[in-house]
């Protein structure tokens, strides 16, 4: 039988795999866009660690939304997270 941590990471993987091509989408729209100039500082993104959402740095603009991320998860993923420890 697998152990917990296992199914749960695996449940977390393929949601993540599921979204990649939505996140790749959304990291080029934020590349095409023009951004002021700032000479030695390279462009960022922030990575939420409560909505699993990212966002540029530059324009503080979401670039992927990482609710949907928590609503493709099974129901009691994040209660099985927390009792797994």
């Amino acid at each position: 039988m697998a152990e917990a941590s296992d199914v749960l990471q695996g449940e977390l993987v393929a949601v993540l795999a599921a979204n990649a091509l939505r996140l790749c989408d959304g990291l080029r729209a934020e590349l095409a866009r023009p951004h002021p100039e700032q000479p030695g500082r390279p462009l960022q993104f922030e990575a939420d660690p409560w909505s699993w959402g990212i966002t540029s740095t530059a324009t503080e603009e979401p670039v992927f939304d990482g609710d949907r991320l928590a609503d493709e998860l099974p129901a009691d993923w994040f209660e099985r997270c927390e009792a797994a420890g």
